[in-house]
């Protein structure tokens, strides 16, 4: 079990290719995350995408007073809580959010909510302004 545990954590870090943690600047997710917000935001009248809450799995808006529930993995850490010990003495943190490690299955997962949102928007501008 500790082989298996020490080589999960071995590929992350090739993964990661010596770079630090997070790095946002080429998250995909991040910016799915800030369109999908947007998207809400504008549709229901509150404004812009203003935040994401971690600990609730939200988007916020500026002008807000409803939150947007995003994909429940987004905001759940990578690894299950057996594994955080072993990553965070060798990396001396914890493993990142789903949201910051963006895999392709979460990638697609965001996608899809962004999809759900356009969706949404194309049908209301249809019913609101016909023809």
């Amino acid at each position: 079990m500790l082989l298996i545990l020490f080589a999960t954590v071995l590929i992350v870090a090739e993964t990661i290719n010596g770079e630090k943690w997070p790095n946002y600047s080429n998250n995909t997710c991040i910016a799915l995350i800030k369109e999908g917000g947007e998207i809400a935001c504008n549709l229901t009248g509150q404004g812009h995408y203003d935040r994401m809450s971690i600990g609730n799995c939200w988007v916020s808006c500026t002008e807000g007073y409803h939150n947007f529930l995003l994909p429940p993995a987004q905001c759940e850490r990578i690894f299950s809580v057996k594994i955080w010990a072993v990553y965070q003495k060798i990396f001396g943190e914890l493993p990142p959010y789903g949201f910051e490690y963006c895999s392709e299955r979460l990638e697609r997962s965001m996608r899809c909510w962004v999809d759900d949102w356009k969706k949404l928007e194309a049908k209301v501008k249809g019913t609101m302004c016909p023809g």
